[in-house]
C-alpha cells in the first residue's frame, strides 16, 4: 500500500481481493448462542451475477412484474446464491442434530426454506461485509 499523503483518501481503502470475493472466506456466524461455521463469498461478485442471469434468462414473461415473474426472479436469485455466495458450510452445522454435507442442491433448499430467513438473512450480511474481503484490512489502514 502506497503512503498516505496530507489528509486525503488513499484508494486502497476501497480494494477488494477478488479471489476472495468469489472463492469465499470462511466465517464465523454466532446466532443465539450458536455457532457455525460457512464459506461465504461476497455478494454481488462477477459468478453470482452470471449464475443469476443465466437463470433469469432461461424464462420468459409477458409481464415481469406478475406473481409468476415475481417468484421466478426468487428462485434464480435463491440458486444462485445457493452456488456462488454460499458456498459451503462447517463440519459443524446440523440439522436437527444430524451433521449435513453442503451441496449447491442443499444451498438451494436452506436458502428457499421460508423457515430458514434468518439463516440467509446472517449470511448476506456476511457476504456484504466489505472488511472480509478487502484488500488491505482496517487494522493496516489505521497503522499508516
Amino acid at each position: 500500500m502506497s503512503k498516505k499523503k496530507g489528509n486525503g483518501m488513499d484508494l486502497d481503502v476501497f480494494r477488494a481481493d477478488s479471489s476472495k470475493e468469489v472463492k469465499g472466506v470462511w466465517t464465523e456466524i454466532e446466532f443465539r448462542g450458536q455457532k457455525g461455521k460457512f464459506l461465504i463469498a461476497r455478494a454481488g461478485n462477477p459468478l453470482f451475477t452470471k449464475i443469476y442471469q443465466r437463470y433469469k434468462d432461461s424464462r420468459m414473461f409477458t409481464n415481469p412484474e406478475s406473481e409468476e415473474a415475481l417468484e421466478w426472479n426468487q428462485e434464480c436469485l435463491n440458486r444462485a446464491f445457493a452456488e456462488a455466495i454460499l458456498l459451503d458450510t462447517g463440519d459443524e452445522i446440523t440439522n436437527q442434530g444430524e451433521p449435513i454435507k453442503y451441496t449447491p442442491e442443499l444451498g438451494y433448499q436452506l436458502m428457499s426454506d421460508p423457515n430458514l430467513t434468518e439463516l440467509k438473512n446472517q449470511i448476506a450480511t456476511k457476504a456484504g461485509d466489505f472488511e472480509m474481503y478487502a484488500l488491505v484490512k482496517k487494522e493496516d489502514l489505521i497503522k499508516n
